[in-house]
């Protein structure tokens, strides 16, 4: 698995008769000491795979950092996150001082989000 700024491809997923595959696209991976970047990638997936189960198929997500305010070793993490889904589209973010902090926050936001989304189709 390479991470570039366009889509990855990752193994495929099987879940009963379906095989897909994750279209994640993240930018701006956090370069700074500490950081690992498998966890990062790992919690990704791990998110995808269950918004997938929940929302099905065809879904991508994007997931961008952006380092700032430097102070002394530690540097403040944006996560900036989105989600497209069958015309819905979902966008989340969050600012911490870790990297994992920062997309933790961003994701459980866009989880948020994506509930509403589930609530509001299972009501029709």
């Amino acid at each position: 698995m390479s991470i570039s700024a366009g889509f990855y491809n990752t193994k495929p997923l099987l879940y009963p008769g379906i095989c897909i595959e994750r279209k994640i696209n993240i930018s701006g991976m956090p370069q700074g000491h500490g950081i690992d970047i498998s966890q990062l990638t790992s919690q990704i997936e791990k998110f995808y795979d269950k918004l997938t189960s929940r929302l099905g198929g065809g879904i991508s997500l994007g997931v961008h950092f952006r380092e700032f305010h430097k102070q002394g070793k530690r540097e403040q993490v944006e996560t900036k996150t989105s989600l497209n889904t069958a015309g819905i589209a979902l966008h989340a973010s969050a600012k911490e001082w870790e990297a994992e902090n920062s997309l933790k926050s961003a994701l459980n936001a866009l989880e948020k989000e994506a509930e509403k989304v589930i609530l509001r189709k299972k009501g029709k």
